[in-house]
């Protein structure tokens, strides 16, 4: 397989069905999938869920990876084409005059098959939902409009989700560089985001919380800048860990 493996997906015993690079889609054995192609060369992140009720089959969320930042999805069925999987053709999630952040999160309904597919348009600073059930993919609601600072051009940071709390890295690509890294408090059962809460780091890119929840860590778009923090999110004290 050329490049990188993004996401993949496992059954319940930790099998790997299906995986995919910045490219293509694979079976488990390295095989490319049919109607997989190279459509989507430029993602940096894709999700993926199995569709509730219908078996064998899972979407796939990708983006574009660059500006305007457009987030398409496909669906692949296993068992299709012999056993040997088949692609569906690229449908497109948000509007074509529309700007998405590189990160998007998928997060599981306690208790449930369903899924909340969280994403943010960059061009309006929203948070929005997308809610995954038997009924399919919902459509599109805003969960938290962002007022308090222009995010316009803030399209190229992760979106992380761990145990009640959703964090963006907001970086931006041009001038002004953006600083800011937003945390909130993310109900997994309703969907709803609250208590938005903004940390200042320069040039904003990844984001992962420690196992607990308590602690976010961030890295900056460019290493030879001072590139690894830790936020600590019961105190909101920022420390720099790699000066």
């Amino acid at each position: 397989m050329s490049n990188f493996c993004i996401a993949h997906i496992e059954d319940s015993l930790g099998n790997i069905l299906f995986l995919t690079n910045t490219g293509a889609f694979y079976q488990e054995n390295d095989s490319l999938i049919a109607g997989s192609g190279n459509t989507y060369s430029l993602s940096t992140e894709v999700n993926s869920c199995k569709i509730p009720v219908l078996k064998n089959k899972y979407y796939l969320f990708f983006n574009t990876g660059v500006s305007p930042g457009h987030i398409y999805y496909k669906i692949v069925d296993i068992e299709a084409n012999g056993g040997l999987g088949q692609i569906s053709q690229t449908y497109f999630l948000t509007g074509s005059g529309e700007s998405y952040s590189e990160g998007l999160e998928l997060i599981r309904i306690p208790n449930t098959n369903n899924f909340w597919l969280i994403v943010m348009q960059s061009n309006y600073g929203r948070l929005k939902r997308y809610k995954i059930d038997e009924n399919g993919l919902g459509q599109a609601e805003t969960i938290y409009d962002i007022t308090e600072f222009n995010i316009n051009t803030q399209r190229q940071g992760e979106l992380d989700y761990h145990n009640g709390k959703l964090a963006l890295a907001g970086c931006k690509w041009n001038e002004p560089y953006g600083n800011e890294v937003i945390v909130f408090d993310f109900d997994p059962n309703s969907g709803e985001a609250s208590n938005m809460n903004v940390f200042d780091i320069y040039k904003a890119f990844g984001a992962e919380f420690s196992p607990d929840g308590s602690k976010l860590y961030v890295t900056s778009w460019y290493k030879q800048w001072d590139n690894f923090h830790q936020i600590d999110l019961i105190s909101h004290f920022h420390f720099l860990l790699n000066k």
